[in-house]
């Protein structure tokens, strides 16, 4: 699911739950990242997670039921 300026809003069952960028693909965006053109960072209901293979890192988090969780992914870009 593509997200916006404004957010995006999703129902999901409860457990645990996991926010990746990606590139236009749908592949984890690791190449940008690791040419440094920007940092991205997970805020919020969600916590920032490195994967144990390949390195990337995504927002995770745990959800109840009729709980409402807001995970706010933030890119920082370089000049």
């Amino acid at each position: 699911m593509k997200g916006s300026q404004t957010g995006v809003t999703i129902s999901l069952q409860p457990g645990g739950f996991a926010v990746y960028e990606l590139n236009n693909n749908g592949k984890t965006n690791n190449a940008l990242l690791n040419q440094s053109t920007y940092d991205i960072g997970y805020s919020g209901d969600c916590r920032a997670v490195k994967s144990n293979t390949g390195g990337t890192t995504y927002g995770h988090g745990t959800i109840n039921v009729g709980e409402t969780k807001t995970c706010t992914v933030t890119l920082s870009f370089h000049k």
